[in-house]
């Protein structure tokens, strides 16, 4: 006779039950994460287009055929950390021709963009750097460039960091209460599937008689 087997009824209900609310909640947690991650990533890519529109805007040829940034400050400069954009421009030739400011973790880490192809990319770089980048072609005045934006992906990883602890801190709490609720529903279907417990029933009352003795 197995471990299982010689359990009450009264438990192995309890924990057949708290089994199946636990992996539903599991279920829905994932859920939750994975609808998360996508809307993040997707935001992520839609402020990479934003950037780029930016440095559309921005650039503008020079003389000695380079390009010159019109802004008061590089796109990267101002921002938060982790917030950080950084940009390029290479021509169909595959020559730099503008390049913000980098970090030394970036500077040549990623290669050339292929003339005349629009990508968007992850790259993983030393542990704790992850960015994102866009490759779009552009014409900066009668020239043909390729344009290319870069943004960190830390402020998307920390969010799904605490999400995914906030779900794995929780998942006690919801084994406990899923255990108790299974016990204390097993224990009332139990009680009232009883003859003698008089669950959703009423002993009828006997009629008295209005005729005296």
């Amino acid at each position: 006779m197995t471990w299982w087997s010689r359990q009450s009824i009264r438990l192995r209900l309890a924990v057949l039950y708290a089994g199946t609310l636990l992996i539903g909640l599991l279920l829905f947690g994932g859920a939750v994460f994975v609808v998360v991650a996508r809307n993040l990533s997707a935001d992520l890519d839609q402020r990479l287009r934003q950037d780029l529109e930016l440095v559309e805007t921005m650039l503008e040829p020079t003389a000695d055929g380079g390009l010159r940034w019109l802004g008061p400050v590089h796109p990267h400069e101002g921002e938060e950390v982790g917030e950080q954009i950084w940009a390029e421009a290479w021509s169909v030739s595959g020559e730099l021709l503008f390049r913000s400011e980098l970090p030394d973790w970036l500077s040549g880490a990623i290669a050339a963009p292929q003339s005349g192809v629009e990508r968007i990319d992850r790259l993983s770089l030393d542990p704790g750097h992850r960015v994102r980048f866009l490759d779009e072609p552009f014409s900066v005045g009668e020239a043909p460039v390729t344009l290319r934006v870069i943004r960190s992906e830390v402020p998307l990883r920390k969010t799904l960091t605490g999400l995914a602890l906030i779900e794995l801190l929780s998942l006690p709490f919801a084994a406990a209460f899923a255990g108790l609720a299974g016990y204390v529903s097993t224990r009332r279907s139990l009680a009232c599937s009883s003859p003698s417990s008089g669950c959703g029933s009423s002993q009828p009352t006997p009629p008295t008689s209005s005729v005296p003795l």
